[in-house]
């Protein structure tokens, strides 16, 4: 996958309306940190059930998708679709296979449920005939994984360990699964595995473009660009309003809450996002965003109120209010690290936000200039791609970094034509 800044302006907005759309959905940025969760922890092999939260049909985005298309036998079937899209749209990595694992347990989970329905009299047809259906999906599974077992015994290419690694399993492949798993999707979504070969710069890529889009959705940026599927978005400060309301209604135990995945169907705010956003200034901290069960979600400060979820630490509050701060300040070009004392914000090598401050740093002397954009175009090493709107949005996404990553709000100065360092942070 190329690098953002390598991409022509067409594929860049492309790439971005893609990452927006899969942000301004809760269930898919909910899908989108399952996968950065598994990426960090080095995880391979994630279920679909890592996925499903909750009951489905009460949340409307999703409700409202699977009626409205009417491609999909189920919210499981349109939620292993959008986590299959995401990945390969986004170039996140390479789906190896997908498997339908424990078939025997399966097959007993299914008739368990079909025992313990309750069924009104005028359904009792479509009912019957829907757990028929799985039952004879599950069999058909099992005779794949059969005639799989005997190719392998055939050409002498497994021994008996396989032999049992394989009876109860069969896999599929990116492009034939959906023929295959059918109507078992809609309850086996635990015994369904996606494996996955995680590309480093796709990931990279994905967490960056998340971390802008949320900070533009904290500061209201997006308040007239309405999620999928609501009438309207509230703004942010209304939403945490309603997001502490509706967390105090749970135990807060030690500074731990356990939360529901009735959450996602609440209409006051949009909770995978203020989560998210409440996660990344260091307020609360979930302790893994794939559970199947709940939410458990770790409070830095008791009791949860508005001002404790609201208000800066502070460390922060003190860095922003002192005047003529002189701090330590540095540039590692090496590791991409801008020093502002004890803070550090992180660049990417050979990203343009990067370049900007290598740019800046160059010179010791020069540092707490004010630098004209058409300066640093002509000592930017790709000169021929030289605009000046590409380096005042440059310095302007420059600056949102170093806000997401110390705190500090005021470093840069930005005008139409330049940027300077604030004068209280140079020696």
């Amino acid at each position: 996958m190329k690098e953002v800044d390598q991409l022509d302006e067409e594929q860049l907005e492309e790439l971005e309306e893609l990452q927006f759309n899969i942000f301004n959905s809760d269930i898919n940025l909910l899908s989108a940190h399952i996968l950065l969760e598994a990426f960090y922890r080095g995880e391979k092999i994630l279920t679909l059930g890592n996925f499903i939260k909750g009951s489905y049909w009460k949340i409307d985005e999703i409700s409202d998708e699977a009626r409205d298309t009417g491609d999909f036998a189920s919210t499981q079937d349109l939620v292993l679709s959008q986590v299959i899209h995401t990945i390969q749209n986004l170039e996140l990595g390479k789906i190896k296979k997908i498997s339908v694992v424990g078939l025997n347990e399966l097959l007993e989970t299914v008739v368990k449920d079909a025992m313990q329905a309750k069924v009104e009299k005028d359904e009792l047809d479509d009912i019957v005939g829907y757990y028929c259906a799985v039952i004879d999906n599950v069999h058909k599974l099992k005779t794949l994984s059969e005639k799989h077992i005997e190719n392998m015994v055939e050409s002498g290419r497994v021994d008996h360990q396989e032999w049992r690694d394989y009876f109860d399993r069969v896999d599929l492949t990116v492009d034939n699964y959906y023929r295959h798993l059918e109507s078992v999707v809609s309850l086996g979504a635990s015994f369904i595995e996606i494996e996955i070969e995680f590309s480093d710069k796709g990931m990279r890529q994905l967490e960056e473009a998340m971390d802008d889009y949320l900070f533009s959705f904290a500061e209201d940026d997006l308040i007239d660009k309405k999620p999928n599927y609501r009438e309207k978005r509230f703004y942010f400060s209304k939403q945490l309003e309603n997001f502490v309301v509706y967390i105090n209604n749970f135990p807060v135990v030690n500074g731990y809450a356990n939360i529901p995945f009735e959450a996602l169907s609440e209409n006051g705010f949009e909770f995978v996002k203020v989560v998210s956003v409440l996660e990344r200034r260091k307020k609360l901290k979930v302790r893994n965003w794939g559970d199947e069960d709940l939410w458990n979600i770790k409070f830095h400060q008791i009791p949860i109120t508005i001002h404790s979820l609201a208000s800066l630490d502070q460390g922060q509050d003190t860095l922003d209010a002192t005047e003529n701060l002189k701090l330590d300040l540095s540039f590692s070009e090496e590791k991409g690290i801008l020093a502002i004392g004890k803070e550090q914000a992180f660049f990417r090598k050979n990203t343009i936000q990067y370049h900007l401050v290598r740019i800046m740093f160059e010179n010791p002397l020069e540092i707490g200039k004010e630098w004209f954009y058409s300066e640093i175009g002509e000592k930017y090493d790709q000169a021929e791609d030289f605009d000046d709107k590409k380096f005042a949005n440059a310095a302007y996404q420059t600056k949102l970094k170093i806000i997401r990553d110390t705190g500090i709000k005021d470093f840069f100065t930005i005008t139409k034509e330049s940027v300077t360092i604030n004068p209280k942070y140079l020696k």
